[in-house]
């Protein structure tokens, strides 16, 4: 067989969830690795699965020894893309995913998670987020009474610039899920009848204040207890674009 009937004969198994089809063509001789390695988008059969809920295929795919947390040209994971498609692909997907060690809390390149995902899914079936919350580590708290998160949370720029210079230490650190970063993003968004902002911070005061932060060593791909990374928060609740712009440019030097 040569390799490109090989790979077309896996794809197809794939599409077809047919796990028996699988083991044969990888019994064959072809790599399950070496199906991505020839896809522009780095998609790996088991982003394809996930994504089309091939349960059957995720499954003999993972017991070929496949990389659960593998990712595509944008960052995303096999979870990431069962999460995004299981109002129609439904939990199993995504239960699979986690039971094999997949990581509900990594970061793809436009700042969300699996969790984050599934938080802003209109059609998200039942239990999706309890499954994905159950078993991810929560930082410690570690920043309470910092005079940085008081900053972020309802002070001036000239308060969240000094706050930095003070403190910068607990900059990546989360009291009640939150980091500073995350709390000023917060004050940048436009306000929705279901979500106040009683401290609204102008966007050139937001874009310094994040950039202070960012200088001295806050993370923008730092994940809260919710699954959003403040780059995520900006993107997902529509911050303004500058504000955006400046956290994805800082999410990208941390990728590097």
């Amino acid at each position: 067989m040569s390799t490109a009937t090989d790979s077309s004969a896996f794809w197809d198994a794939i599409t077809a969830d047919d796990p028996r089809a699988i083991a044969r063509t990888a019994a064959e001789g072809f790599e399950a690795s070496a199906a991505s390695r020839v896809n522009p988008d780095a998609i790996t059969p088991l982003h394809f699965a996930a994504q089309n809920g091939a349960v059957q295929a995720m499954r003999a795919l993972l017991d070929l020894g496949v990389e659960v947390d593998a990712r595509d040209r944008w960052g995303s994971t096999a979870l990431q893309l069962a999460v995004a498609n299981s109002g129609d692909g439904g939990i199993d997907p995504v239960t699979l995913l986690l039971a094999a060690g997949a990581d509900p809390c990594s970061v793809n390149d436009l700042g969300a998670t699996p969790l984050s995902y599934a938080r802003i899914l209109a059609d998200a079936p039942a239990g999706l987020i309890t499954a994905l919350h159950r078993d991810r580590a929560v930082d410690e708290d570690e920043g309470d009474g910092s005079v940085v998160f008081e900053a972020a949370a309802r002070g001036s720029l000239a308060d969240i610039q000094a706050a930095v210079r003070a403190d910068p230490a607990v900059l990546n650190s989360t009291v009640d899920g939150e980091t500073p970063l995350r709390l000023l993003v917060q004050r940048a968004l436009p306000v929705r009848p279901n979500r106040p902002n009683p401290h609204p911070l102008a966007v050139g005061d937001a874009v310094s204040g994040a950039n202070a932060m960012l200088s001295a060593g806050a993370k923008a791909r730092k994940v809260g207890a919710d699954g959003f990374t403040a780059q995520g928060f900006a993107r997902a609740f529509l911050a303004p674009k500058p504000l955006i712009k400046t956290l994805d440019a800082a999410a990208k030097k941390e990728r590097a």
